[in-house]
């Protein structure tokens, strides 16, 4: 589920390729590749979650759709609350009140990959309004 849960996140952020190189109960290790011709042009991360505690379906569907709709300008979501609330229940085909809307979309915003250079944490990739 966590890299299920990347995918998703770190695609909406504009990333086609990553590339898995650890995978543990704590953490898992990778790097985005944001030009397969240019070896320069990735980016190490390093994510600290078990399995326990990663993020929810919905939290996962929310990313998905934010990159399916290109809703994101580099990491800032682009439409306003209600029309991704709306949008969204469109999508999925079903209702959510205004609170579970929230809860979803406030769990996407809290989350952070870092990014890293060696084993230092330089930035985090991250979604925002």
């Amino acid at each position: 589920m966590r890299t299920k849960f990347l995918t998703e996140f770190l695609g909406a952020l504009g990333t086609d390729i990553i590339e898995y190189s650890e995978i543990t109960p704590e953490r898992v290790r990778g790097r985005v590749i944001y030009d397969p011709g240019d070896g320069d042009e990735s980016q190490e991360f390093v994510w600290q979650v078990t399995e326990a505690d990663v993020p929810s379906k919905e939290a996962t569907l929310l990313a998905k759709f934010i990159k399916e709709q290109s809703f994101l300008s580099i990491d800032q979501i682009t439409v306003t609350r209600s029309e991704l609330k709306e949008r969204f229940q469109d999508y999925l085909g079903m209702e959510y009140s205004p609170a579970e809307f929230e809860l979803v979309l406030e769990e996407l915003l809290s989350i952070e990959v870092p990014m890293v250079d060696g084993d230092e944490v330089t930035d985090v990739y991250f979604i925002h309004e």
